[in-house]
């Protein structure tokens, strides 16, 4: 098993693919994006953090056709179990370098199974 933040750094590449907005907030350095997918996120009071977008897991059981996560694509999957997940977030937020996460997930196991129980494969 490689090291959790090895994956961390593969998952969150994977986010350039999300397609959640973040127009009008400036990224950080490319050296910290190079690092890791860490952006500023503007919230409702007009005050901006900074976020860490990543995947829990780039598999999907899914083959939807409008999801860049899904099962029928082809590239290098991973996956954090949730406690590595939580450890290298606040790893990260003590560090001073996210304040937030923007979580993502494929769907392994089916959808409750994803949310509510470990995922079991890694890469």
């Amino acid at each position: 098993m490689t090291d959790p933040f090895v994956r961390l750094r593969e998952l969150s590449t994977h986010m350039a693919l999300e397609p959640a907005e973040d127009a009008e907030c400036p990224k950080l350095s490319p050296r910290q994006q190079k690092a890791l997918n860490v952006s500023d996120a503007l919230m409702p009071n007009g005050k901006r953090i900074t976020l860490l977008k990543t995947l829990l897991t780039s598999a999907c059981e899914r083959n939807c056709y409008y999801c860049p996560f899904r099962a029928g694509r082809d590239f290098r999957r991973a996956t954090l179990q949730p406690d590595e997940m939580a450890q290298a977030f606040m790893s990260l937020y003590r560090a001073g370098i996210v304040q937030g996460l923007f979580l993502s997930s494929g769907v392994a196991g089916g959808r409750v199974f994803t949310v509510s129980s470990p995922i079991s494969s890694s890469t």
